[in-house]
């Protein structure tokens, strides 16, 4: 199956994969989840008790995430006895974010979710986890185009997830730090950097227009086109005048590689009808290829 097929497969799969939710086989009463014990105490509880494949991890990261807590003696990263630190509450708020780190809404693994989830040790686990699959899917990529399916998620280096933890609290720039987990082909590297700056900062809007040609229906090209922008952030809705509407145009064209003329041509008509969201998995497929 060609590129393009697996393209539009991720993109049908982020549309209606949700997270798995049922009922909890642990009990809340378990030591693991008493904040009178030790985060430390608690991660090594859990990890003598194979926590994580309860919550149904994936065997590969599960594995890496246990290895990981024993090389540093169960010490926690993300979280204190009873919630998130800073560091932890700044990585999970880039995680809703799966786009701007070079990855398909959908491709994060899914676990089992109950009242349980937001504790600080599952907490503490997923945090470490995520950031392990992270580093495996921008190294070798996360698609296998002779299965026409994602990779499964794999284990990862214990020593190399160490070397990232430790780098978080001294990252300057969040979209240079995230490239260089993938390879270091300056295209890629441009695209990654470009891709962080444009989809870390707001929920992606998936709508899709179909602005006709100015020829054939001037005035409902005029107000499909002028949507598009209020859409992608390029226009006020509460100040769109025909000067304001105009220049948006242009800084949209500028942005999308075009002649920033203002003529709505039939590249600036492509560009104006594709969601955000599409245009991020876009740049997502290439950095894959």
């Amino acid at each position: 199956m060609k590129i393009s097929r697996l393209f539009a497969l991720f993109l049908v799969f982020a549309t209606t994969f949700s997270l798995i939710r049922c009922s909890s086989d642990i009990d809340q009463t378990d030591p693991i989840f008493d904040q009178k014990v030790s985060l430390n105490k608690r991660i090594s509880l859990a990890v003598e008790s194979d926590l994580l494949t309860k919550l149904k991890f994936p065997e590969g990261i599960k594995d890496s995430v246990y290895a990981f807590y024993k090389a540093r003696d169960f010490r926690p990263v993300w979280a204190n006895d009873s919630m998130l630190t800073e560091k932890g509450s700044k990585w999970k708020a880039l995680l809703d974010f799966p786009c701007a780190l070079g990855l398909p809404d959908n491709r994060l693994f899914k676990f089992k979710e109950d009242s349980l989830t937001n504790t600080s040790i599952i907490q503490e686990f997923v945090l470490t986890a995520r950031l392990a699959q992270l580093k495996q899917d921008l190294k070798v990529g996360f698609l296998d185009t002779a299965i026409s399916a994602y990779r499964p998620v794999v284990s990862i280096d214990v020593k190399s997830l160490g070397r990232s933890v430790a780098q978080i609290d001294t990252v300057k720039n969040w979209g240079i730090w995230f490239a260089k987990m993938g390879p270091s082909r300056p295209e890629y590297q441009a695209l990654a950097r470009g891709l962080f700056r444009y989809a870390s900062k707001k929920k992606l809007s998936t709508i899709h227009f179909e602005v006709p040609a100015l020829v054939e229906d001037s005035l409902r090209c005029l107000e499909l086109a002028e949507e598009s922008l209020i859409d992608k952030g390029y226009l006020d809705a509460k100040k769109s005048d025909d000067e304001a509407f105009w220049d948006a145009m242009s800084r949209f064209q500028a942005d999308n590689g075009l002649k920033a003329d203002g003529v709505i041509g039939i590249y600036t008509r492509k560009a104006l009808n594709e969601s955000e969201r599409y245009k991020c998995h876009r740049a997502i497929l290439s950095m894959e290829r």
